[in-house]
C-alpha cells in the first residue's frame, strides 16, 4: 500500500526478507520507473530481469520462473506512477523494501503502458470521472457494492474511500431516499487483441459530498 508522505507497507503475511525475489523484483521495478525513458531498457527487458532475479534466488526451488507478461506488469507500475501525481511539491514517497528504504522520484510520472507495442496481448484501459450518482441501495455492512442511478443507467460499485466509509459507519453522513453522492469513479475496461470488450468494472475512489434529494412531495390537500 503506497502511503502519501510516508512509507510503503506490505500487506502479505509473514516477514519479507531483503533477499527474497519479491523484494528484489520490486526494487528493480522502482529503479526502472525512475530511470529516464531515454536511458532505461524496455518493459519486456524488465520482465526478463524479474524472472532472472527469481531464478537466482530460487526461494521456491522451482525449475523455471517464467517472465511476467509486460502488459500485466505495466498495470501495477501505472498505478505507482499515478500515485506520484497525488503528492505535493514538499512531500516525498518513501517505500520500505525489506530492511531498506527507497525514495521514489516524483518528477518521473510516465506511464509504462504508453510504451508498450501492439503485440497482440490483451489490453486494459483505465480512466477517472467525477459524477453525481443517485443512491438506490447503500451498503451498510461495508463489504458489498452500492447500487446507483446515473440518468437512466444503473450501476453498482464499491466505495474504496476508507476515510469516508469510516465516517459513514460512524454515522457522520446521513443517507436518505433520493440523496446522491458526488464522487470520483475509476473505470476499468479490458479488451482482447481484436479490440473486443472482455470485461469491465468500476469503483468509487473518492466521495466528495452527499447531495440531499428533493425529499417527499408536499401533499396539496393537506391542511
Amino acid at each position: 500500500r503506497w502511503n502519501q508522505g510516508g512509507s510503503c507497507t506490505n500487506n502479505q503475511t509473514g516477514p519479507v526478507r531483503s533477499g527474497s525475489p519479491l523484494v528484489k523484483g520490486k526494487y528493480a521495478a522502482l529503479k526502472w520507473l525512475d530511470t529516464p525513458e531515454t536511458d532505461r531498457e524496455s518493459l519486456p527487458d524488465l520482465t526478463d530481469e524479474i524472472a532472472r532475479l527469481a531464478k537466482e534466488t530460487d526461494a521456491l526451488q522451482l525449475p523455471d520462473y517464467p517472465a511476467p507478461k509486460p502488459s500485466r506488469l505495466a498495470q501495477p507500475l501505472d498505478r505507482i506512477q499515478e500515485t506520484k501525481l497525488r503528492f505535493l511539491p514538499d512531500e516525498r514517497l518513501t517505500i520500505t523494501l525489506g530492511r531498506d528504504e527507497y525514495t521514489a522520484d516524483l518528477t518521473n510520472t510516465a506511464l509504462p503502458s504508453d510504451s508498450l507495442d501492439d503485440d497482440g496481448e490483451d489490453k486494459e484501459l483505465v480512466s477517472y470521472q467525477e459524477l453525481f450518482l443517485i443512491i438506490r441501495k447503500p451498503d451498510f455492512l461495508g463489504n458489498a457494492k452500492w447500487e446507483f442511478s446515473h440518468g437512466k443507467a444503473r450501476l453498482t460499485a464499491r466505495i474504496e474511500d476508507p476515510d469516508w466509509m469510516e465516517d459513514f459507519h460512524a454515522r457522520k453522513h446521513a443517507i436518505f431516499p433520493g440523496d446522491a453522492l458526488r464522487v470520483r469513479i475509476r473505470l476499468e475496461h479490458q479488451y482482447d487483441a481484436k479490440g473486443n470488450l472482455t470485461g469491465a468494472k468500476q469503483s468509487i475512489v473518492k466521495v466528495f459530498d452527499v447531495i440531499p434529494g428533493p425529499g417527499p412531495e408536499d401533499d396539496l390537500f393537506e391542511e
